[in-house]
């Protein structure tokens, strides 16, 4: 199931279906469905949606582009499906996490840690992280000395 999650992750904004990768790992679809939800704890459907507005959120951060434009290449059909996923996900409205964004923007902070350390670093912008006490994720808020 590692394999079919990574597949997921690397063509999320690919129009996919469960067939799809299904087929891509070798088993049939009904298997694969009920595989994938004892592996992930979700659905087919709303694993790629999340890797689809996990996509969405690190381009927000990094990238100067329109939402509209986002959406369509996170492999939305429309932008009020993206938006209504995004709040399912997120728990927070677009427009909210946009603003959020603005008062305190983390591709600022991102952009400057990449000047002086040579090598990618995932940011976060919650006080909960799923990491590891060795993970290089950079917390917002936290003083860090380098």
């Amino acid at each position: 199931m590692a394999e079919a999650c990574l597949y997921i992750s690397h063509n999320c904004t690919q129009p996919l279906t469960l067939d799809d990768v299904a087929k891509k790992i070798g088993i049939s679809k009904s298997y694969f469905s009920h595989l994938f939800k004892d592996y992930t704890q979700m659905t087919f459907v709303d694993y790629l949606t999340k890797e689809r507005i996990r996509l969405a959120e690190s381009m927000f951060m990094t990238e100067n582009k329109k939402y509209i434009d986002i959406a369509f290449e996170c492999g939305f059909n429309s932008v009020s499906s993206f938006n209504r996923s995004f709040k399912k996900v997120k728990g927070i409205l677009l427009g909210t996490f946009t603003q959020m964004e603005r008062e305190q923007p983390v591709s600022a902070v991102y952009s400057l840690l990449k000047r002086y350390i040579n090598e990618e670093l995932p940011v976060v912008k919650t006080e909960y992280i799923g990491h590891g006490e060795d993970s290089k994720a950079i917390q917002i808020g936290k003083k860090y000395k380098f």
